[in-house]
């Protein structure tokens, strides 16, 4: 299932080429370096991940975004792959739309979703929400999540957000609350597509006593302008969808 879901993403982000190159498309590609630590767990992760945004017709735009991650050790034996899909339209200084995603949850397990997302522009701050439902059939597990991030723009290269989110999980009939906030920073090197980034969240199940906390370091190459430019081109949207998915992945 999950593969049909990258292989229909990735028919569509071709057919989508054409219109995306008329207009020069907006996105990234980077690297991270993250820390899990969960009660006495604690694991290092990487991951290389990659968005593409560009109007397809009018105000609509398409985004699609993919990422490999892996724990410590050989990347055959322990990578992991998601993507996303989001199809939104920007009218008046507000985006609105929906998005589908698929992603690694556990050994041979798969978390589909699908959701709505809206971003409000103002001069110097962007507000996201989204709402999502997902289900891991081979876990049966189904997650509902709601989340919100403020974004402040000290410089249009230069972002400060916080975010928070809260999910219900129903795994096998038992019901479990999670509740996940963070905060992160980025900034572009004036002159260069470079910027450089961290964040740091925590996702706490009070049901069974657990807070999750992951730390993150990284780098991107940027393309079609600044960190301002690229949020309302639609290139950030990818930071809507995860929630209580990190509880599933440990992180990655």
């Amino acid at each position: 299932m999950k593969t049909l879901f990258l292989a229909t993403a990735a028919v569509a982000a071709f057919a989508a080429a054409p219109a995306l190159a008329q207009t020069a498309p907006t996105g990234s590609i980077g690297a991270t370096w993250n820390q899990v630590e969960a009660d006495d767990f604690e694991a290092d992760g990487y991951a290389i991940d990659g968005v593409v945004a560009g109007p397809v017709k009018g105000d609509w735009t398409v985004t699609f975004g993919a990422k490999m991650a892996w724990d410590d050790g050989t990347i055959d034996d322990n990578k992991t792959f998601s993507g996303q899909l989001h199809l939104t339209r920007e009218f008046n200084g507000l985006r609105a739309g929906g998005f589908i995603a698929a992603s690694d949850a556990a050994p041979g397990a798969s978390l589909l979703s699908a959701g709505a997302e809206v971003q409000k522009y103002f001069d110097k701050a962007t507000l996201t929400g989204a709402v999502s439902y997902g289900t891991i059939n081979d876990l049966d597990a189904d997650l509902w999540s709601v989340g919100v991030d403020g974004g402040y723009y000290v410089l249009p290269n230069l972002r400060l957000n916080a975010n928070a989110a809260y999910s219900k999980i129903d795994v096998s009939g038992t019901d479990l609350d999670a509740y996940s906030y963070g905060a992160a920073a980025e900034y572009q090197i004036n002159g260069s597509p470079m910027s450089v980034f961290a964040s740091w969240d925590r996702t706490t199940l009070d049901d069974v006593d657990l807070d999750v906390d992951t730390l993150s370091l990284g780098v991107r190459f940027n393309f079609g302008g600044d960190l301002q430019q690229r949020e309302r081109a639609g290139a950030n949207l990818t930071r809507s969808v995860g929630g209580a998915a990190g509880i599933f992945a440990l992180g990655l």
